[in-house]
C-alpha cells in the first residue's frame, strides 16, 4: 500500500526509485496508484479513485492538448501499449445471411382515402447477405425509407415484436440468443432521449455508473501484469488516464474528458454511449441536426478508436461531404431494402476518372430497377469474394471470452438500487419547485375546507350533521385521490427515457419502480399531516387522539395508493391522451361506486362487484367508521333506538358499523398500493411506447411496386431527362414573374441583435452572471429575390438569430433594431408578411397536404380574394415546390433534416424557385454538398483560398470554429467589423435608408394559454398557426369546443346508461 508522497525530481534515479517501488508491489496496488507529474515537474504518486480536482484538471489539460494536437498518435500510442504485451483487443465479426424483415401494412384505397380494413406483407429488409467486419470503419448509405434503420436494429437485436425477421444474425458465429446483443452492441438512435431535469454531466455519469466497467477492469490487471514480468514502465499521461476511467469513482474522469473535449460531440456516440466500452457500435444518422465540421471531426475519432481498438463499427449518414465519406473503409450502399454493394470504398466506383464522358450523350439510357443492381454486384468480384466468404462459417475458438457480453446487466441489483435512490433523489429535488406548489394549492384548498365545514355551524345532534360530517370525509378522500393525478404527466414525460434505459440493459424496472415508491412515501405524510392537522379540529371532528391518529393513517393510505393508481394508468395508456382517458374513467369509476354518491343498498346487483372492488369504497369506510364510533357520535339516536347516532348515521348509509372495518379498510388501502405498483412494474417491463408501428401503403403504389420489379428496364433520352428535371440549371435561371396573387417584394435589415436568457438560480452561486448572451451586436440584411446561407458549426446561434428575427422567442431580453424595408418591424404585421419554416414539422397529422396549404390560404389570404382565387394560388404554390406529386397525401414528409443529400438539394431547388419570383428568403442549413452551397449567391465571407474540390460548407465551418479561432488567437467577428468589406456594407445601408435608425425593440409573446392534454397535437399546431397570424385564440377555442359537441354526444349515451342502470331506472 502506498502512502501519498510528492518527490521532487532532480534527476533519473529518483524517478527509478518511484518506478521500481511501483513495480514491486501487488498488481491490485499497481492498479489503483498512479505516477502523476505536475506542471513544476514535480513527481507524486496518486490514488486514482481519489484524484483531485486539480490534478485531474492538469492530467486532462496534457491529455486533450494531445488528442488536439495528434489524435491519431495518441491512439496509436494506446495501442502500442497493448501490442508491447501481446494483449489483444476482443474482436467481433457481425454475419447476416438472408436477412428478412416484413410487417404488416395497411392498405389504404387512395381514390376514397379510407383504410381498406385488411393487412399486407410489406418487406423492408429483402434476403440480404453480408459482414461487418471489426477494425473497419463502414459507412451505410441508402435514401430515406430505404430500411437503414431497421437494418441496424435487426444487427443489434432490437427490433420491434411487430416486424417478422427471418434469416440469421450472428456475433463471431453465435446467434443472437446465445448471448446478450444489448450489453455486446451500442445502438445509437436518430432520437436523444434524456430527462431534461438532469446535466449532460449528471447524465453521463448516470449512464457510466448503470453500464459498469465491463471487461475493462480485467483487461487492466492483465496488462499490469504482463507489464511487470516483461519489465515495461508505460507512459505516465496514458497510465493515469486508463486506469482513472477504469476504477474511479462515478466514471468522473471520463466524464471530465468528454465534457472537455467532446462538449460538441455529444449527439449520439459521443454522448451516452461513451460512458462505457461497446465492441460493436450501431450509428443511426448522428449527423442530424450537426454542421458538416462537428460531423467530421466526429467520424474521424470513431476510424481512430475503430482502427485502435478492434471495434466494430458501423455508421448511418445522410450527406456526408467527400472528406467526411473518405474517412471511411468499408460502404455499404442500401436502396429499397436490398444491398447494391458492400465492400472497399475504393472499389464502389470503378470508373471515377472517365465518368464525365457519359454526361452529354444523346444515346438513350436505361432506366435500370434495383433489382438489376443486385444481380450485377453478386457477379461483380467484390460481390465474389463477399458470397466466398460467407461459405465458409465463423470459427468459434476464435472468439474472444470478453468480445460477447453474456451477463444481463453490468453490475449487481444492489449497487444499482443505491444508484437508483441516487437518481431519484436528484430529480425529487429538482422538481420541488412542482411539488412546493400542489402543497400550496393543497393548503388553500384546505383552508377552504376548513372554512366550509368550520366546527361553530357543525354540531353532532341529528342525522343530518352526520350527513355533514360525512360530507367533508368525503371531500377530503375525493382531493386526496386528485391529487395523485399529477403523477401522469410527469411520469409520461419520464417514459421515453425508462424505455431506453430498459432497452440498454441499464437496470431492471423494479430498480426504478421500487425507489419510487419509496421516495414518494414521504410526500404522501406532508400532505396526509396538512390534511389531520389543519382540518382535524377545526372542523370538529372526535376529539380523541387516537382517532386523529387513525384518520391521518388512512389518509396517508389513500394517497400512496392513489399515486400507484395514476402510475398504472400512465405507464399503461403511454401518452397523455390514453392515459387521461384511462385515469377519468378510473375516477369515475372509483368515485361513482364507492358508496357516497350511490349508497351500496342502491347498487344493482350486476354492478355489486364495482362496489368490493373500489379503493375508495374501503378509504370511506374506513374514515366514516373511524369518526362515527366515536364519543362525539355516541348518544342515542332516538327515544325508540338502541342504536347510537354514529352507528344509526352509519346504517342509513349502508356503511358498516363495525370497528374492524377500518383496518380491513386501511389493509386493502396497503393492498391495493401493492398492487399498483407490482403492476406499474409489470407494465414498464413488457409494454413497448405507443406509435405508429404500422405504415400506411396506398394499394396503387403496392401493386405498382410490384409490377416494377418485375418489369423490363425502361428506356428515356437524356434530353428528355433534362427537360424534366431542374437539377442542372445552373446558375443562368430565369426570374420567375406571374404569381397568380401580386405581392411587394419587401426587405429585411437588422442591427445590432443581442439576445440574453436568465441563468438559473442554482448555477449564479457558481459565480456565473445573471444572464447569459446567446447572441453578440449582430448585423445584416436580406434582399427580395436573394437566397441567403446563415451557416455555423452547431451551437453557433443560427436557430436563435432566426427565432428573434421571426418574433418566436417568448422568453429571453432582446436588444436591438430590425427593420422590414425602411419601416421598423411590427410583429403583428409582421407575421402576416411572413413565414416561418422550423426545423420540426409541426402540422395536424388528419390533414393531406393540400388541405393544410388551402387552410393556410384562407386564413392568411386577404377577404377580398375569392375562392377560386385561393385555391389556383394554392395550386401554383404546390407546383412551385413540387408538391403536387403528395396532393393527397397525409402530412409527415420530413423536412430537410432526414433527408438524404439527393432529397435536399429537391428542396433546395423549390426554394430556389421560390426566390425567382422576388421573395426574401434566408435558410439555416447544417450539412450542405456543393451542389446545394451554390444554389446560395451570398455566405460568409472567407479568410483563405479555398482548395480545389473542397466542399465549402466544411472550409467555412473549419476556418471560422471556436478552435480554430483559440489556435491563431484571433476573433473572426471581431476581424469582420474591421473589414472594408463591413464598412461598405454599412455605408449601402445609409445610403438606402437615407439615415440610421437607432432604436431597441423588446419582443416578447407571452402565451399563457392552458389546453387541455385531449388536444395534444393541435395544441402545437395552434402555436405555429397563431404565432403566424392565422386567428386568435377566441376562433380556435370555439372551433375546438364546436368540434366536441358530436363526440360528447355519443360518449353522453354510455354515460348515461350506466347512471340509469346504478339508480335501478331499468
Amino acid at each position: 500500500m502506498f502512502s501519498r508522497n510528492t518527490l521532487s525530481i532532480n534527476g533519473d534515479e529518483d524517478e527509478a526509485l518511484v518506478l521500481a517501488a511501483l513495480q514491486r508491489s501487488p498488481t491490485y496496488d499497481r492498479a489503483r496508484t498512479a505516477l502523476f507529474r505536475n506542471v513544476a515537474g514535480e513527481l507524486s504518486l496518486v490514488d486514482v479513485r481519489r484524484i483531485k480536482e486539480q490534478e485531474q484538471k492538469q492530467a486532462l489539460d496534457k491529455l486533450v492538448n494531445a488528442v488536439n494536437e495528434n489524435i491519431e498518435g495518441f491512439f496509436r500510442r494506446v495501442r502500442q501499449r497493448f501490442d508491447a504485451v501481446g494483449l489483444e483487443f476482443p474482436k467481433v465479426e457481425v454475419r447476416f445471411q438472408n436477412l428478412q424483415v416484413d410487417a404488416l401494412v395497411h392498405a389504404l384505397l387512395r381514390k376514397l382515402g379510407i383504410f381498406s380494413g385488411r393487412k399486407q406483407k410489406f418487406s423492408i429488409l429483402k434476403n440480404i447477405n453480408g459482414v461487418v467486419r471489426p477494425s473497419r470503419l463502414t459507412l451505410l448509405l441508402g435514401p430515406p425509407s430505404s430500411g437503414k434503420t431497421t437494418f441496424l436494429l435487426a444487427l443489434a437485436g432490437r427490433l420491434a415484436p411487430s416486424l417478422q425477421m427471418s434469416g440469421k444474425v450472428a456475433y463471431n458465429g453465435h446467434n443472437l440468443e446465445e448471448f446478450t446483443p444489448q450489453r455486446t452492441a451500442a445502438y445509437a438512435s436518430q432520437q436523444d432521449w434524456h430527462i431534461s431535469e438532469m446535466t449532460v454531466r449528471e447524465v453521463l455519469e448516470f449512464s457510466g455508473q448503470c453500464q459498469g466497467p465491463g471487461y475493462k477492469h480485467e483487461m487492466l490487471m492483465e496488462l499490469l501484469r504482463r507489464e511487470k514480468i516483461a519489465g515495461i514502465n508505460p507512459d505516465q499521461d496514458l497510465d493515469i488516464f486508463i486506469k482513472a476511467v477504469v476504477l474511479g469513482q462515478q466514471t468522473s474522469f471520463l466524464v471530465e474528458y468528454i465534457m472537455k473535449w467532446e462538449m460538441k460531440c455529444l449527439k449520439g456516440y459521443q454522448g451516452t454511449k461513451k460512458a462505457a466500452h461497446y465492441w460493436v457500435l450501431f450509428l443511426d444518422e448522428i449527423s442530424t441536426g450537426l454542421d458538416s465540421s462537428t460531423t467530421h471531426q466526429i467520424i474521424k475519432y470513431l476510424r481512430h478508436t475503430t482502427h485502435a481498438l478492434d471495434c466494430t463499427t458501423l455508421v448511418s449518414l445522410l450527406q456526408p461531404d467527400p472528406e467526411t465519406y473518405e474517412m471511411f473503409d468499408d460502404i455499404i450502399l442500401f436502396s429499397e431494402g436490398q444491398i447494391v454493394y458492400q465492400g472497399p470504398r475504393e472499389a464502389a466506383v470503378i470508373s471515377e476518372k472517365d465518368q464525365e464522358q457519359y454526361w452529354f450523350l444523346n444515346s438513350q439510357y436505361n432506366y435500370v430497377p434495383v433489382a438489376k443492381f443486385v444481380e450485377a454486384f453478386q457477379s461483380f468480384r467484390v460481390g465474389n469474394s463477399l458470397v466466398r466468404e460467407l461459405a465458409i462459417p465463423f470459427n468459434k475458438h476464435y472468439n474472444h471470452p470478453a468480445a460477447l457480453s453474456t451477463k444481463t446487466y453490468g453490475i449487481t441489483r444492489a449497487k444499482l438500487l443505491r444508484i437508483s435512490f441516487s437518481w431519484q433523489m436528484l430529480l425529487l429535488k429538482r422538481n420541488s419547485p412542482v411539488f412546493v406548489f400542489k402543497f400550496i394549492q393543497l393548503l388553500l384548498i384546505i383552508l377552504i375546507m376548513m372554512s366550509v365545514f368550520f366546527r361553530t355551524t357543525m354540531h353532532h345532534n341529528t342525522l343530518d350533521d352526520g350527513g355533514v360530517y360525512l360530507g367533508a370525509l368525503y371531500f377530503a378522500i375525493v382531493m386526496i385521490l386528485f391529487n395523485g393525478f399529477m403523477e401522469v404527466p410527469m411520469l409520461i414525460a419520464k417514459l421515453p427515457v425508462l424505455y431506453k434505459h430498459r432497452d440498454l440493459r441499464f437496470y431492471p424496472c423494479w430498480i426504478y419502480t421500487l425507489p419510487s415508491w419509496l421516495l414518494s412515501i414521504p410526500l404522501s405524510l406532508v400532505e396526509s399531516f396538512l390534511w389531520v392537522a389543519v382540518t382535524y379540529y377545526a372542523i370538529g371532528f372526535d376529539p380523541q387522539i387516537t382517532r386523529c391518529l387513525l384518520q391521518f393513517l388512512i389518509y396517508f393510505a389513500l394517497h400512496q395508493m392513489s399515486i400507484g393508481l395514476f402510475r398504472v394508468m400512465a405507464s399503461l395508456g403511454r401518452n397523455m391522451v390514453v392515459a387521461n382517458t384511462f385515469g377519468s374513467f378510473a375516477m369515475l369509476v372509483v368515485m361513482v361506486l364507492g358508496g357516497f354518491i350511490i349508497s351500496r343498498d342502491s347498487i344493482p346487483v350486476w354492478w355489486i362487484w364495482g362496489y368490493w372492488f373500489s379503493p375508495m369504497m374501503y378509504a370511506q369506510s374506513a374514515a366514516s367508521v373511524n369518526e362515527f364510533l366515536g364519543h362525539s357520535w355516541d348518544k342515542k339516536a332516538g327515544d325508540n333506538s338502541t342504536l347510537s347516532l354514529g352507528e344509526m348515521l352509519l346504517k342509513v348509509r349502508s356503511l358498516f358499523p363495525d370497528d374492524h372495518w377500518y383496518w380491513i379498510g386501511f389493509g386493502a388501502l396497503l393492498g391495493y398500493t401493492l398492487l399498483f405498483n407490482t403492476l406499474f412494474t409489470l407494465f414498464l417491463t413488457h409494454l413497448n411506447p405507443l406509435g405508429n408501428q404500422q405504415a400506411i401503403v396506398p394499394v396503387a403504389d403496392h401493386h405498382d411496386k410490384d409490377k416494377e420489379q418485375d418489369s423490363e428496364p425502361s428506356i428515356i433520352s437524356f434530353g428528355e431527362f433534362l427537360q424534366h428535371s431542374h437539377s442542372f440549371t445552373g446558375k443562368s435561371i430565369c426570374r420567375r414573374k406571374g404569381m397568380v396573387l401580386p405581392f411587394e417584394p419587401l426587405s429585411m435589415c437588422f442591427s445590432n441583435i443581442s439576445y440574453y436568457v436568465d441563468i438559473p438560480m442554482e448555477l449564479k452561486g457558481q459565480g456565473l452572471p445573471d444572464r447569459l448572451q446567446l447572441l453578440v451586436d449582430v448585423t445584416g440584411a436580406f434582399r427580395p429575390g436573394v437566397l441567403t446561407a446563415l451557416i455555423g458549426v452547431s451551437g453557433a446561434g443560427k436557430t436563435t438569430l432566426m427565432d428573434v428575427l421571426a418574433g418566436r422567442k417568448t422568453g429571453g431580453h432582446i436588444e436591438g433594431s430590425i427593420y422590414v424595408s425602411g419601416y421598423p418591424k411590427n410583429q403583428e404585421t409582421f407575421a402576416r408578411i411572413s413565414g416561418y419554416c422550423e426545423q420540426n414539422d409541426v402540422h395536424s397529422p388528419c390533414l393531406t397536404v393540400h388541405e393544410s396549404l388551402l387552410f393556410s390560404a384562407w386564413l392568411r389570404l386577404s377577404s377580398q380574394c375569392d375562392f377560386a382565387t385561393q385555391r389556383a394560388f394554392v395550386d401554383e404554390v404546390m407546383e412551385l415546390v413540387e408538391l403536387t406529386p403528395l396532393r393527397r397525401a397525409l402530412v409527415g414528409v420530413p423536412g430537410v433534416n432526414g433527408l438524404d443529400a439527393r432529397a435536399a438539394a429537391i428542396v433546395m431547388r423549390a426554394v430556389r424557385n421560390i426566390v425567382d419570383t422576388g421573395r426574401t428568403i434566408v435558410c439555416t442549413i447544417h450539412q450542405p454538398s456543393i451542389d446545394i452551397f451554390e444554389s446560395f449567391d451570398e455566405a460568409i465571407p472567407g479568410v483563405q483560398k479555398i482548395r480545389s474540390g473542397y466542399n465549402p460548407a466544411a472550409w467555412i465551418l473549419e476556418v471560422t470554429s471556436p478552435a480554430e479561432e483559440n489556435r491563431l488567437g484571433l476573433d473572426f467577428a471581431e476581424i469582420y467589423h474591421r473589414s472594408t468589406l463591413f464598412q461598405e456594407s454599412q455605408q449601402d445601408i445609409f445610403n438606402a435608408m437615407g439615415s440610421m435608425y437607432a432604436a431597441v425593440l423588446f419582443i416578447g409573446i407571452t402565451n399563457a394559454t392552458s389546453v387541455q392534454p385531449v388536444v395534444f397535437v393541435e395544441r402545437f399546431v395552434s402555436y405555429r398557426e397563431r404565432a403566424a397570424g392565422m386567428y386568435s385564440a377566441l376562433p380556435f377555442a370555439f372551433a375546438q369546443a364546436r368540434s366536441q359537441l358530436n363526440p360528447l354526444r355519443l360518449r353522453a349515451v354510455p354515460h348515461l346508461q350506466r347512471y340509469l342502470l346504478l339508480h335501478g331506472i331499468f
